[in-house]
């Protein structure tokens, strides 16, 4: 398998489910082939947990821009026969199932199943049409900040800061219990069709400012609206804080981290970050942080009151693909070979106790491969993946472990990556 179908495969196996937030396709075993056609155009072909899943049109079209916003021309298809089963579901699949209390379609005559996913106590998530019921009953004047069925509830925001002219920064009144490196999934309908879209929270953990940072994305739905129209007093559906970009925290020790992040790929971090340094005065944190330009830098205020809050504990390292700088190492796209040259140069730690890398995914897997490289144990390197599509349209599952997805898939399907 060549480097560039590994890399469609992997943000394929990724994709997450719309009625199942932080489940991804790979997870549920829907992914029956990524190969490469002519023209070097990827062909993916699905299985659908159900006939007749709302879902399905969904699917297809955020399979098709992940991989064109990492550069892929695709198809997606779907083969019915045979019939999707619960044992394609994977291990991990499973934990996050369980996790959320949920039981899978139970299988209903030749190659039917029941409808949607089940709890034990609430109805299943809903479709387009129970969808378009709550428009109906919100726009009759009825309002509910009570948890819905789904596991939604309204959040009121507080105070809006565009700290670029791309992005926001969102707080909200409510306060969540949240662990530093999660996120929120928001819902909102434009037009009557529902959108979800996943937003890290950039506070300090546990207990912080329910606080999103959100950048526009170009013909971005959600995004757009959220950095241009939403104003304090608004409210907002929501999930409550999830995701696995998190670590257990050791309060008896200093620990140290080494960050990577780019663009809006600073939200978690910052999180991360402002966590790790609160629970033991030792702790130290390395960051280099990646950006278009100084004008597109998020948090920037923040990150330098960070700094300044704890000389000695906080280094920070601006490097600017689009913009020319002192140092010819710090300009420039970040590839394998430059990040080779930032360790040498001791601006990147690999003997840091966890490395945490939020950006896009050929960014990602060469931070790792350098850092692995440089003789830094794989396992403590914690992965998230960010694109122009899925800042607003979905996130990679978190932390990804793209190299033990695939050989997930390539376990249940042999043969199935040709």
């Amino acid at each position: 398998m060549t480097e560039p179908q590994h890399r469609a495969a992997t943000i394929v196996l990724e994709v997450e489910d719309p009625e199942l937030p932080h489940v991804t396709i790979g997870d549920l075993g829907m992914v029956r082939s990524v190969t490469e056609g002519p023209g070097e155009v990827v062909e993916v072909v699905l299985t659908p947990t159900y006939t007749g899943c709302p879902a399905t049109e969904q699917i297809r079209d955020d399979v098709l821009e992940a991989l064109a916003s990492a550069g892929h021309r695709a198809r997606v298809e779907f083969a019915m026969s045979p019939a999707w089963t619960t044992d394609w579901i994977t291990e991990e699949g499973r934990r996050k199932l369980r996790e959320a209390g949920l039981t899978a379609p139970t299988a209903h005559g030749a190659g039917r199943r029941t409808p949607g996913w089940s709890r034990s106590s609430a109805a299943r998530p809903a479709s387009r049409a129970m969808s378009a019921t709550r428009a109906s009953s919100r726009s009759s004047g009825s309002r509910r900040s009570e948890m819905t069925v789904e596991g939604f509830q309204e959040l009121t925001v507080a105070q809006v800061d565009h700290d670029t002219d791309e992005s926001a920064i969102i707080t909200f009144t409510e306060r969540l219990p949240f662990r530093h490196g999660q996120h929120l999934v928001l819902r909102r309908e434009f037009d009557t069709e529902e959108v979800r879209r996943s937003y890290s929270l950039c506070s300090p953990a546990p207990d912080g400012d329910l606080r999103i940072g959100v950048k526009r994305v170009p013909d971005g739905t959600m995004s757009t609206w959220l950095t241009s129209q939403v104003r304090p007093g608004d409210r907002i559906e929501a999930m409550a804080p999830s995701g696995n970009f998190t670590h257990e925290i050791s309060e008896d020790h200093a620990e140290r981290h080494m960050m990577i992040a780019a663009g809006s790929g600073i939200t978690p971090i910052y999180s991360i970050m402002s966590t790790v340094l609160s629970a033991h005065p030792g702790s130290e944190v390395d960051l280099l942080y990646i950006n278009r330009s100084s004008n597109t830098t998020m948090l920037l205020d923040d990150l330098e009151d960070m700094r300044d809050g704890n000389l000695g504990r906080v280094r920070i390292t601006y490097a600017f693909t689009r913009e020319d700088g002192d140092a010819e190492l710090l300009s420039g796209r970040p590839d394998r070979d430059r990040l080779d040259r930032l360790i040498d140069a001791g601006l990147l730690r690999s003997d840091a106790d966890h490395a945490w890398l939020c950006g896009p995914i050929e960014l990602v897997d060469d931070a790792r491969a350098a850092l692995v490289g440089a003789g830094m144990d794989e396992s403590r390197i914690h992965r998230e993946l960010f694109t122009a599509a899925n800042t607003d349209r979905q996130r990679r599952a978190a932390p990804v472990a793209a190299d033990a997805a695939v050989a997930a898939a390539k376990a249940a399907f042999p043969g199935w990556m040709a």
